[in-house]
């Protein structure tokens, strides 16, 4: 799993993903789920690869409630 930024022009948030591709349709996913703003706030600006693990993080050490995307325990 990798860890992206992804950006519109007014938000950011991390999402966890395969690639950059799924990170971004997570991000909209979510963005629509939570009806954030105009569709045009919705536009992904920046996507930026933060960190790159074959394991998934450790939620004791590190909440990953605040992560988009899943975080499943097979990968």
């Amino acid at each position: 799993m990798k860890l992206y930024r992804v950006s519109t022009k007014s938000f950011t948030a991390y999402v966890v993903a395969r690639n950059p591709l799924a990170a971004e349709n997570e991000f909209k996913g979510w963005l629509d789920s939570e009806d954030y703003g105009y569709s045009v706030d919705r536009i992904v600006t920046k996507i930026e690869l933060i960190a790159d693990t074959n394991s998934k993080p450790n939620s004791i050490l590190f909440p990953t409630d605040l992560l988009i995307g899943a975080v499943n325990e097979n990968e």
